[in-house]
């Protein structure tokens, strides 16, 4: 009996580990809907790549043509190094839409995406995501906002009280790195700044003079150059013409091309600043100014890119789900079974010898 069984149940087990396989690697494309997290913190749909533990919801991973809508408050999602890859800028596409608030979001690759993040209300962090070929890489429409650790080309703000500190930023070609509109108190403070030869400017923006202090704008000298007075782009709107620094001694911004400029400038004491403010532009005979250039780049340390391959492993792990099969699938296996179960009323109706 048992010989005779061995090749039917083979075949079943082949046939089942084959669909399994096949059920995994679908989960590495992308799904036929958007994501939710929902209010309730249900994901869906169910098959989502995306593990919960509690308020914190892990990628587990990569995404392709989608976006994760968050709509449960006070929770942390975590790419965990994972991509998101969108299908082209002008598609009208953000790839996570915060619909929420006391929300954190970090760790994504973000590619091709018309908005890498979107936030459309109050009371969010972003944090340590990297973005390519993306529009708005961050386009927040809200107050109250923390972005820092990330890598970053182009940001739009529609708000008040946020805070940029300790980001990458590269400033685009032919572009700007903030366009700020109806903002106020917006602080941008110890970033690593990096133009390009070809970047029209550093801000572009009406309402009130954003803070900027303690950044390092690291090749100053190229763009001042090529663009001259460039580094509000629009000062037509701007209510105040507040200095770019932060008062003595705490000191202004770190300009690489300063000492080229400023040749005869001197130390303050030994407070590490220069006793020559850096001039930014002059429009309409009020100039904008740091009154208190920093000698020394900033001490700015951003983490490194988060990875394609996840930092670690996830400490509460799923537990793995039964795979779904198809209707064919399961018409194969129940002939097979069928098979085996005739087989063995053979063997039992065999007469012994």
């Amino acid at each position: 009996m048992a010989k005779q069984l061995i090749i039917p149940l083979a075949i079943c087990t082949l046939i089942l580990s084959m669909l399994c396989a096949a059920t995994r690697a679908e989960t590495d494309v992308t799904l036929s809907e958007n994501i939710h997290i929902l209010p309730d913190g249900t994901v869906t749909p169910s098959t989502a790549p995306i593990h919960r533990n509690g308020d914190t919801y892990q990628l587990t991973n990569s995404l392709v043509y989608e976006s994760i809508i968050i709509e449960k408050n006070n929770i942390s999602l975590d790419g965990r190094g994972y991509t998101m890859q969108g299908n082209g800028i002008g598609k009208g596409v953000a790839a996570i839409n915060l619909t929420c608030t006391g929300v954190t979001v970090r760790n994504f690759q973000i590619n091709d995406y018309e908005v890498g993040i979107l936030g459309a209300c109050d009371g969010n962090r972003i944090v340590g995501n990297d973005f390519t070929r993306v529009h708005y890489d961050i386009a927040v429409y809200a107050d109250n906002y923390e972005i820092t650790q990330n890598y970053l080309n182009y940001v739009r703000i529609v708000g008040s009280n946020v805070h940029i500190y300790e980001n990458d930023i590269q400033a685009p070609d032919y572009g700007t790195a903030f366009w700020l509109t109806n903002s106020s108190n917006i602080v941008i403070e110890a970033n690593l700044v990096t133009f390009t030869n070809k970047t029209t400017s550093f801000i572009s923006a009406s309402g009130d003079n954003p803070r900027v202090f303690h950044n390092n704008f690291l090749n100053a000298g190229e763009l001042q150059f090529s663009q001259g007075e460039f580094y509000l782009f629009d000062m037509s709107g701007f209510n105040n013409f507040e200095p770019w620094d932060n008062g003595y001694p705490s000191g202004g911004n770190y300009w690489s091309d300063y000492t080229s400029r400023y040749s005869n400038a001197s130390t303050i004491d030994a407070s590490g600043l220069w006793d020559t403010g850096y001039t930014l532009a002059a429009y309409f005979n009020a100039p904008l100014v740091d009154r208190y250039p920093l000698q020394n780049p900033y001490p700015i340390e951003v983490q490194a890119l988060p990875t394609s391959s996840p930092p670690g492993i996830i400490d509460d792990s799923p537990v793995p789900s039964v795979p779904e099969l198809s209707i064919w699938a399961i018409f194969v296996l129940l002939s097979i079974a069928g098979s085996a179960v005739l087989a063995l009323r053979k063997v039992n109706k065999k007469p012994v010898s």
